[in-house]
């Protein structure tokens, strides 16, 4: 072996080793990480000895065996790693055989190259049986394995015609570089790129330039013939300029004709959408890669207000955006990849989005859902453990200190009931107004988590006497008008304390910063639940920026599912709270 051609197998051996190790570590496919890194450190081996100068029959051998034996058999197994059938035992049967046969005459002229031609076959014959036997994942795995190796064929062809011996020999043996990482892409993420894509531009992109060059050649071949003298260099410019003319109209015909050759007809509209239903479920991702697959499409991604919910495959030049609705609302949009060659999506694809896109929409739908009752619940979660904390520091530096003397005063007044009697009164009166203040305490603490009011008079008549001592900004009572065109009996009780505090909040509001003397509260149900409309007369001159009062008016909506909005124009303010009801009135 020169030292070109060591140094260039260590490159390739070394990379395989690499690969192998990093599929073992992907813990999907050991057996072929363990194959594919051993043929890698045999033959990185073999090749650092013939550097070394130590180039026998064993380095020989050790190449044979690493670069026909561990190395096939491990794209053999590829990608999972398992014996599966017949077809597996008989290809490494073959494997093997040739294996033994070339590394028990390594220097026999002609030997090792007609095993490799033979191994070259059957690994041919055998990926192309995978490729249509194999599941979907197997299958993008495998084609990553086609890509790497069919680019490595389609530069060995023309190295040795065009490449001197040695120079071809060295090339020959790096086209084989990317092999490796392409088993071990195939094995850890077969999705990281559309690999279907990429063969096809390969594919493509070889096939036009064997065009070009053979009608480059056959054309200058033709001048020579007529002038009996080699073409002229403008004549060859003028004929290299005509066929790059061409060149992009035909890749592009090429890339359409080569898609549907090498993977197929575009599928059944009926049966591509049974696909899509099959795999749709609550993950958006889930369900756009079935759409893709089924519609052999390079690329496509779900986008709602400008945020990526999912995307698979390679984003591609030309692309079409459908809108994504449930009834009237807008969910998403869904954007897809043109295939390429084309210009729009074919009737076919179009019937199949028709019976697709509600049920995408739907998932979206669900999956906005399901994460909003998340947000909520996780409000709820904090909004109660701030109420308990809340509740824990006013018993702790409130209550229990003043009960706590209670008892200690109590203690010595009954030790002094016979020596001294007046200071024993003395400290009873003073324990009775600890417990009045404890009383009072208790009260507030009360109040605080639900107004005595709205038990002992209702949601209406609690909102008017709280709005019966209010004074606006300017001294006088606040005249405030509490409509009810319904009961207010039978409400929720979350619901109950949620329109309390925001109808207080909101008059609250008016007193201190609004120059008017008349309010209005009116409550009423509709489909949506109970609707608190707050009212006053007042011109504003500006919106109202959110402050304390608002904000904690949203945050008291939000806990039972509702919402509140404001304004404030010229012709007055209003604070509107729609709280849902979960229990019928009445």
């Amino acid at each position: 072996m020169t030292t070109p051609v060591a140094i260039a197998s260590a490159v390739v051996f070394g990379t395989a080793l690499v690969s192998g190790v990093l599929i073992v570590r992907s813990g999907r496919a050991r057996v072929v990480g363990v194959l594919l890194g051993s043929a890698g450190f045999v033959g990185l081996v073999a090749a650092m000895l013939s550097l070394a100068g130590i180039a026998d029959d064993v380095t020989i051998r050790m190449i044979v065996l690493a670069g026909c034996g561990l190395w096939p058999a491990a794209a053999c197994l590829y990608p999972v790693g398992e014996h599966r059938g017949s077809v597996v035992f008989v290809a490494l049967v073959i494997i093997i055989g040739g294996t033994a046969i070339s590394l028990a005459r390594p220097r026999e002229s002609g030997v090792i190259e007609s095993m490799m031609l033979v191994l070259a076959a059957v690994l041919v014959v055998y990926l192309w049986w995978r490729l249509e036997t194999s599941g979907e994942r197997d299958r993008q795995s495998l084609l990553w394995l086609v890509l790497a190796t069919g680019t490595a064929t389609m530069m060995v062809i023309p190295l040795a015609f065009l490449v001197p011996t040695d120079t071809g020999g060295v090339l020959t043996i790096l086209s084989g570089l990317a092999i490796a990482p392409a088993m071990a892409i195939g094995v850890r993420n077969p999705d990281l790129v559309d690999v279907r894509a990429l063969i096809v531009r390969v594919v493509v992109v070889s096939v036009a330039m064997v065009g070009f060059f053979a009608v480059f050649i056959g054309v200058a071949s033709i001048i020579e013939q007529f002038k009996g003298d080699p073409a002229d260099t403008a004549v060859l410019a003028v004929v290299g300029a005509v066929c790059a003319i061409f060149f992009q109209p035909l890749r592009v015909i090429l890339q359409g004709v080569i898609d549907q050759i090498l993977f197929g007809e575009r599928p059944d509209p009926v049966h591509a959408a049974s696909q899509v239903g099959d795999h749709i479920a609550g993950d958006p991702a889930v369900a756009l890669r079935a759409v893709r697959q089924a519609l052999v499409l390079p690329f496509a991604q779900i986008t709602r207000s400008d945020k990526v919910l999912a995307v698979t495959g390679q984003r591609v030049t030309h692309t079409r955006t459908f809108v994504l609705r449930v009834g009237d609302e807008v969910v998403g949009n869904l954007e897809l990849g043109l295939r390429a060659g084309e210009l729009s999506l074919s009737a076919a694809d179009n019937s199949v989005l028709r019976i697709v896109m509600p049920a995408l929409a739907q998932v979206i739908h669900a999956q906005a859902l399901a994460q909003n009752l998340q947000e909520s619940r996780e409000h709820v979660v904090t909004a109660v453990e701030e109420e308990r904390r809340r509740l824990r520091r006013d018993l702790h530096d409130g209550l229990g200190p003043t009960l706590s003397g209670v008892a200690y005063r109590t203690d010595a007044a009954h030790n002094l009931l016979d020596t001294d009697p007046e200071q024993a009164a003395k400290w009873l009166i003073e324990t009775r107004a600890d417990v009045t203040s404890a009383i009072a305490e208790v009260r507030r603490l009360v109040e605080g988590l639900r107004p005595p009011a709205l038990d002992e008079l209702g949601l209406v008549a609690a909102i008017r006497q709280r709005a019966g001592s209010m004074h606006s900004s300017a001294g006088g009572l606040l005249q405030v008008a509490v409509e009810v065109p319904v009961d207010d009996t039978g409400l929720p009780a979350a619901v109950e304390v949620a329109a309390y505090r925001i109808a207080v909040e909101a008059l609250t509001n008016v007193a201190r910063h609004s120059d008017t003397r008349q309010a209005s509260v009116r409550l009423t149900v509709d489909d949506h639940g109970l609707v608190v409309e707050i009212r006053d007369k007042t011109r504003h001159a500006a919106p109202w920026a959110p402050g304390v009062g608002l904000t904690s008016m949203q945050e008291r909506a939000a806990l039972v599912g509702g919402t509140v909005e404001w304004s404030a124009t010229e012709a007055g303010g209003s604070v509107v709270a729609r709280l849902p009801i979960s229990v019928p009135l009445g």
